[in-house]
């Protein structure tokens, strides 16, 4: 009895949820249809303005446009191969034609502005930037239906010099309707300034009907429906770019729909169906329901007693297996979302730890999961050493442990963090291999960094991130880690669209001698969003480099630099230096040699003019596979320069070893060399030790004469920087070049 009751409770909920998800369903599919037919409409509206606009410029063009009217043979070509207009006028702004198609030719043509049938949407058309639809009317000449339009045609100072006429004939145009309305639908078109029917079609349409308008109210209730539908102001709903769906009570029967409004037209697209024909198709698929549970209950009526108690064992096998990890039998992700409303529900303070395993990977990958899982149950072992009563150690998957900590001092969780961290780093002996480990733990507090352990979760994790950067080291969640997050996620996302959408582009700093004349340029990537605005280059290269788009990132920097730089050379008949960073992930790319080689074959640019500049990291990730490369690019004529040289870890060996043409000093001792005199004598050795390998020397970041001088007493050979010139787009390059042949400041 318990089952039948309790199923009959949940089949009305059934019967209830699914009623109102078809009609959810509905509504959806309703507004998909409102965007079709109103994205039909707006492009036959867009195209007819288009033609009107076009039109009208021709005729008004015409040398004869003034000589009175009479029909002109361009209209009447335009009308046999466009059969949705009915006919054409050019009309002065006084309302009187000018010239017409040859079947509206007539005596009887009477002054728009005067008219009283045509006064008000001339008038709107000579004060729209769009072009206006009048009210739709039959014309008896032609036996058709027709709706207005009208276009003012302006000069350059925005005066009205004529105004473009025609109509659309509605037998024609519903043909462009009829795929989208399907059986039982009704599509109106309506006027939002005075409620008359532009167009209807469906099960109730008449032609009557565009006499008269709706009714006012039906149109409040139908904006009524959608506000409280959408949860949003009229405002919104009419100048968005979709459809909203409504459900409306007219003529005592319910009516779903949806709406979609086309401001440049003032028009409500509405397409509606009765809401009892859903009601007949949901009541057959409630029979469905009913005579399938029916069946249900018989069977395991029949079947109760013997299979009971099967089902009970296996179900609390089945609990547990879904609640815990199989490797570490510690409860897991699913296990803490069901229990910790518990912790919650008493108003406990507690932190979530989020710890994660340092260099764990290379344990998997060198050794065999295996021996990783030997790791995973040892390093369980001490994790519960660490777990007081009532707390709850949780695995989330591979090396990412959770621990529901039962306190609310944040020095107390931060001091047995760090008791975790000591005591999971020490080293661990599995099948006669010794691992030094560490960990990484970020910390999240209830009820201050969530409601819910999704929330938690979450917090945890961008704190065990920030964690991660220092390495056995814990943080505490704060709401800049989320701002970073956040910040981080969305330059991604925005970063994968700027490419195709052009975003992207290039700017070129000069390099000049220490006696002022130009020898070359560095380019330089920007990002410019619509949305984030301006983003600095070391913002998006890391998440560039971390989110594997470097590489197209930097084929379309070695692609547009050579290709803008070759073309500023051919206008200007001036050759110079073009030097391009390259990022590690770029230069350990497979055909990384072999795609310079084809650049530079397809630009035509003599290899010595080529500088590419990397960074150390380039051959601390693997010299045996850089050196190969480097030495093929210098054998090709290419000349190799070690930008930032003095901020990393560069051996006198190593530099030995690599074909390097040029040392950038970097800008962070260029900066205070004058007042530092550590930095000065940093620059100093970088000069001399370039000299000593027979290298050119760039200093960038030169922004003041005072560092220009200094440097070039310390032998120097080449500068960038501000004081020169700042990176300026290749256009604004060309001129500056012109105008400043050679730099003497």
């Amino acid at each position: 009895m318990l089952i039948v009751i309790g199923g009959l409770g949940i089949l009305a909920a059934i019967i209830s949820y699914s009623w109102h998800q078809q009609l959810r369903d509905h509504l959806r599919a309703y507004s998909d249809r409102a965007e079709l037919i109103g994205e039909t409409a707006r492009s036959v509206l867009a195209a007819e303005e288009m033609l009107l606009d076009v039109l009208g410029n021709e005729l008004i063009n015409a040398p004869d446009a003034m000589a009175g009217l009479k029909p002109v043979p361009l209209l009447d070509r335009l009308l046999q191969v466009n059969p949705v207009l009915v006919g054409f006028g050019l009309v002065g702004p006084d309302g009187e034609f000018m010239q017409v198609s040859s079947n509206v030719l007539s005596d009887n043509l009477h002054n728009l502005l005067q008219h009283s049938e045509t006064r008000d949407s001339f008038l709107r058309a000579l004060h729209s930037r769009h072009m206006v639809l009048g009210r739709t009317y039959f014309m008896p000449s032609l036996q058709r239906w027709i709706i207005p339009l009208r276009k003012a045609l302006r000069d350059d100072q925005g005066n009205v010099i004529a105004v473009m006429t025609s109509g659309i004939n509605l037998s024609e145009a519903s043909e462009l309707f009829q795929k989208q309305i399907r059986p039982h639908d009704t599509v109106r078109l309506v006027r939002s300034q005075d409620n008359y029917l532009q167009y209807t079609a469906g099960i109730d349409a008449s032609e009557d009907q565009y006499a008269q308008p709706v009714a006012t109210q039906a149109v409040r209730a139908v904006e009524r429906s959608l506000q409280e539908i959408s949860s949003a102001d009229l405002a919104t709903i009419r100048y968005g770019d979709k459809a909203w769906g409504y459900r409306v009570e007219r003529h005592d029967q319910h009516w779903l729909g949806a709406a979609m409004f086309l401001p440049n037209y003032g028009l409500w697209v509405l397409t509606e169906t009765p809401e009892r024909l859903l009601r007949q198709d949901f009541m057959g698929r409630v029979a469905i329901y009913g005579a399938l549970y029916a069946v249900v209950v018989l069977v395991l009526f029949a079947l109760f007693r013997s299979i009971s108690s099967a089902e009970d064992q296996q179900r609390k096998q089945l609990f547990y297996m879904v609640n815990h990890d199989g490797l570490t039998n510690l409860p897991n992700r699913n296990y803490l979302l069901e229990h910790v409303h518990g912790w919650m529900d008493e108003g406990r303070s507690f932190y979530v730890m989020f710890i994660d395993m340092d260099n764990f990977k290379g344990v998997n990958d060198s050794f065999g999961h295996d021996c990783g899982d030997q790791v995973l149950i040892e390093l369980t072992h001490r994790l519960q050493r660490h777990v007081e009563d009532g707390e709850v150690l949780a695995r989330l998957g591979g090396d990412e442990f959770i621990l529901l900590m039962e306190t609310h001092e944040q020095d107390k969780a931060r001091t047995r963090a760090l008791e975790i961290i000591k005591s999971v780093s020490k080293d661990y002996a599995v099948y006669g291999f010794n691992f030094q480990l560490g960990a990484s733990i970020g910390a999240a507090r209830y009820p201050q960094h969530g409601n819910s352990m999704n929330d938690l979760l979450r917090a945890a994790d961008i704190a065990m991130h920030e964690a991660k950067k220092e390495r056995n080291a814990v943080h505490f969640y704060h709401d800049e880690m989320e701002s970073g997050y956040l910040r981080k996620i969305r330059i991604e996302q925005r970063l994968r669209s700027a490419l195709s959408g052009g975003h992207l582009f290039m700017v070129y700093q000069p390099q000049v001698s220490h006696d002022g004349r130009m020898l070359g340029v560095e380019a330089l990537i920007r990002w410019k969003d619509d949305e984030l605005g301006f983003v600095p280059p070391d913002e998006f290269i890391g998440v560039a480099e971390t989110t594997g788009l470097m590489p197209a990132i930097g084929e379309f920097v070695v692609n547009t630099a050579m290709r803008e730089m070759t073309l500023l050379q051919q206008h200007l008949r001036q050759q110079f230096d073009i030097a391009i960073n390259i990022s590690v992930k770029q230069f350990l790319q497979a055909g990384f040699v072999a795609g310079i080689r084809e650049h530079i074959n397809h630009y035509r640019i003599e290899p010595k003019y080529l500088t590419l500049e990397i960074t150390e990291s380039v051959f601390i990730e693997d010299l045996q596979m850089v050196l190969p490369a480097l030495n093929e690019l210098h054998d090709m004529g290419v000349r190799i320069s070690l930008d930032d040289f003095g901020t990393g870890f560069s051996s006198l060996s190593v530099l030995r070893l690599l074909p390097i043409d040029e040392l950038k000093i970097d800008k962070s001792f260029i900066d205070d060399i004058r007042t530092d005199q550590t930095a000065h004598k940093m620059a100093q050795s970088v000069i001399a030790i370039g000299k000593n390998y027979n290298m050119s020397v760039l200093a960038e970041g030169v922004e003041t004469a005072e560092q220009k001088a200094l440097l070039i007493e310390d032998g120097c050979d080449r500068f960038q920087g501000y004081h020169f010139a700042k990176p300026m787009p290749a256009a604004e390059l060309a001129v500056f070049i012109r105008e400043s042949p050679a730099i003497y400041l």
